[in-house]
């Protein structure tokens, strides 16, 4: 259970942090939301009207999330503001951990181009659309001993025919085979990936990738 009162972050094992912001009520979530804490409280900072919610969200998500989630070898946590540049060297970076940890150079490029493709997408979507999205996109790459998870968070319009997709079952094939039609990269990835699994929270999309270890192996 986390909750905000009165700018403070408590954890459920006591531990809080202290924001400096007043005001916001409480938000409580189950265990398994923890994560999302960071996007949540942007989500309430932005609708506060909180002046600098672009240098406390990148401490945040930062503070958060660097902690090895349970049961991962190892993660990769950042966020990055909208930015072509910053997208390829993040993607570069998924790359290189993913090969050190598994040793596994097809399992690194499959890693580095679902983080590039997915990154793209979400700016490039962002300059059509003329949206206004959160300052930061958060990514995070997660290395468990059978799989790879791709996590990112972004605010944009929602996309509700892929909302709580889970998988490659039967009941998913319409709204994956909509999501492909989203452009080349999303095309890309639904031919690498798994399992997607994307949901909206408040203004926040919530796409998470999972690659199987063993997936580079396979012919």
């Amino acid at each position: 259970m986390v909750a905000l009162t009165d700018g403070v972050i408590e954890r459920s094992d006591g531990t809080g942090t202290m924001l400096g912001i007043d005001g916001l009520g409480k938000v409580e979530l189950p265990p398994h939301l923890d994560g999302l804490m960071p996007f949540i409280l942007l989500d309430l900072l932005d609708r506060s009207n909180f002046s600098r919610i672009e240098d406390d969200m990148l401490i945040l998500a930062l503070g958060f999330s660097e902690q090895i989630a349970p049961g991962a070898r190892e993660s990769l946590v950042r966020a990055i503001p909208q930015n072509m540049r910053l997208a390829a060297q993040l993607s570069a970076a998924a790359g290189a951990l993913t090969e050190r940890v598994y040793g596994d150079s097809r399992l690194a490029y499959y890693a580095e181009l679902v983080t590039g493709e997915f990154l793209n997408n979400i700016i490039v979507h962002a300059f059509d659309n003329a949206q206004r999205l959160t300052p930061k996109i958060f990514y995070r790459l997660t290395l468990y001993d059978d799989r790879i998870v791709a996590a990112f968070i972004d605010r944009g319009k929602p996309w509700d025919y892929i909302a709580g997709t889970s998988g490659f079952g039967e009941e998913s094939v319409d709204a994956l085979y909509d999501l492909a039609q989203a452009g080349r990269g999303m095309r890309i990835i639904e031919e690498i990936v798994d399992r997607i699994e994307r949901h909206r929270i408040g203004s926040l999309n919530v796409t998470h990738f999972v690659l199987s270890v063993d997936l580079a192996a396979e012919e």
